[in-house]
């Protein structure tokens, strides 16, 4: 995020596809709290977007919100273990109605927005 600010390459540590995991915007934790207080629905669930992104889609993302020439740079040097995290967010649909309202990219565009800002 610093460097698309500041209109530097973004290094990717690894290829930056294999390390792919589940996200969620704080905006989505916000509302899952106040859904489930609301409802009065206890228990434990997993919150987050439905899918999964990896560091470069990420990247992508954000240099593609900038509209700028910034590249993304692979330091292959940094070692990361390669997993594929996504958490099932089908308990919170199917026993709550509750599923996160974000999208990646709106998520990134709003917290760079409010990073702008500050």
């Amino acid at each position: 995020m610093k460097n698309t600010l500041a209109n530097r390459d973004m290094e990717i540590w690894g290829d930056g596809k294999t390390d792919c995991r589940t996200y969620i915007y704080v905006n989505d934790v916000a509302d899952a709290f106040i859904h489930f207080i609301e409802t009065g629905i206890t228990g434990v669930f997993n919150i987050g977007m439905n899918r999964t992104f990896s560091p470069l889609q990420i990247a992508r993302f954000l240099i593609r919100q900038k509209h700028s020439e910034i590249q993304t740079v692979n330091n292959l040097e940094k070692k990361i273990i390669p997993r594929n995290e996504q958490f099932s967010i089908i308990k919170a649909k199917k026993e709550a109605s509750w599923e996160s309202s974000w999208k990646m990219e709106q998520a990134l565009n709003d917290f760079r927005e409010k990073q702008i800002t500050l």
